[in-house]
């Protein structure tokens, strides 16, 4: 077993944990971990590339453009041509596609929730403060290291 051999490496278990706990407590989603993901970045990019999709996700642009077809069959979201570049599309969500990111959030809220039942208020928004200003410096982070 991998122990964590200080506070930080015990943080970063304790998210993966959390984030992989309230992935199997939420019930119901109508899209598969893959697609979930490609539709998070689009809803927070969009109108995007698919390379940018593929670089957000880590994944090759074949890998992203396949995923993208198939939300885009599901009419999650639509492609276009960029006005900058005619031989590029860009991608940006359905009103379809909101709907079902609201549905998947609703999910994960509903998931974590009987967890957080007994946080105080100020536990609770301190919680969602830090997550955030973790996940925007991480996007940071990356974004300097692909200037």
């Amino acid at each position: 077993m991998v122990q964590a051999t200080n506070d930080l490496e015990t943080g970063v278990l304790s998210l993966y944990k959390a984030a992989r706990c309230a992935q199997v407590l939420a019930t119901g989603d109508p899209l598969d971990q893959g697609l979930s993901k490609i539709l998070i970045t689009v809803v927070r990019l969009g109108p995007v590339r698919p390379s940018a999709v593929a670089q957000e996700n880590h994944i090759d642009v074949s890998t992203a453009s396949r995923h993208i077809d198939a939300l885009a069959r599901r009419g999650l979201v639509a492609k276009s041509t960029d006005p900058d570049d005619a031989r590029a599309c860009l991608v940006e969500v359905t009103d379809e596609g909101s709907d079902v990111m609201r549905e998947m959030l609703a999910n994960r809220a509903r998931a974590v929730e009987p967890a957080l039942a007994s946080w105080s208020r100020r536990d609770r928004k301190q919680l969602v403060t830090l997550l955030a200003r973790l996940a925007h410096d991480l996007d940071e982070l990356i974004a300097e290291e692909n200037a």
